[in-house]
């Protein structure tokens, strides 16, 4: 069962909180005191029956907050889990350098995709106290190489933590040379991560799905189709000699019913 912090006292001389209205931050969440569905313990379940997972939501589904919850607890934040269901059942002594990666930029410039990689990657080596590695690498090595040397320097396997994966496709649909280019530097720069699962503990990544105001089902419906056939899902079954279907399905915004739905071989 969940429970609700900052819903203990219904009397009348409760403490109201803060809402925690567009804060993506668990530490600001907790350390303001907001309201928070201690979903902590699912976490929990989650890191045990797993190391490497894909999440695909709508926006504004919590998909941000919860991967900043999962970097503060593998970086051993106990003061901010204090009184939540995973405090006692975690090892704090057991803290991992986390590797957390956000494509929530604009990548419809040749050369965006690799830039905002390599700054990102800096950023990284710089806060975890490395000597940067040269831009001259491509994305794949200069993530390999940061893997190896947090893991040398701590000793810990690291956890990675991937906001937004696919956007660097999704904004340049109209233009299919530029999705094509993004989607196969993005599946050599995540293929990085496969190579080096020796040094990985945890990977967690996330996708947003989008609806546009006042598309109707079968317009949206094209634009999933066209989504499906960007990221290339199929590649990797082609050589298995059976039949192959791409399906794509449209759901209302507000009841999440089912408004049209289609199939096509590939």
């Amino acid at each position: 069962m969940l429970g609700l912090k900052g819903f203990g006292n219904t009397g009348p001389a409760m403490q109201r909180r803060r809402l925690p209205i567009g804060i993506q931050s668990f530490r600001r969440l907790r350390e303001r005191d907001c309201y928070y569905v201690d979903k902590t313990a699912l976490i929990g379940d989650l890191i045990d029956r797993g190391e490497h997972y894909f999440l695909s939501r709508p926006r504004r589904f919590g998909k941000s907050l919860l991967l900043d919850t999962l970097g503060e607890l593998f970086a051993g934040s106990e003061e901010l889990f204090r009184g939540l269901r995973i405090h006692d059942r975690w090892d704090w002594d057991e803290k991992h350098p986390v590797l957390r990666l956000s494509f929530g930029g604009m990548y419809s410039e040749p050369g965006g995709l690799g830039s905002s990689i390599h700054t990102q990657l800096r950023i990284i080596e710089r806060n975890a106290g490395l000597d940067p590695a040269p831009d001259a690498m491509t994305p794949p090595d200069r993530l390999r190489d940061l893997l190896d040397r947090l893991h040398q320097k701590t000793g810990r396997q690291v956890v990675v933590l991937v906001d937004e994966y696919d956007k660097p496709i999704l904004d340049v649909l109209g233009d299919p040379e530029r999705a094509g280019a993004n989607r196969d530097q993005l599946r050599g720069f995540y293929g990085a991560i496969k190579d080096c699962a020796h040094l990985v503990r945890f990977v967690f990544v996330m996708a947003f799905k989008m609806a546009e105001g006042n598309e109707d089902a079968e317009a949206a419906l094209d634009r999933a189709m066209r989504q499906i056939r960007a990221r290339g899902y199929a590649d990797r079954y082609r050589d298995r000699g059976e039949p192959i279907h791409l399906v794509g399905a449209v759901f209302g915004g507000k009841e999440r019913n089912l408004l049209a739905v289609r199939s096509e071989p590939v």
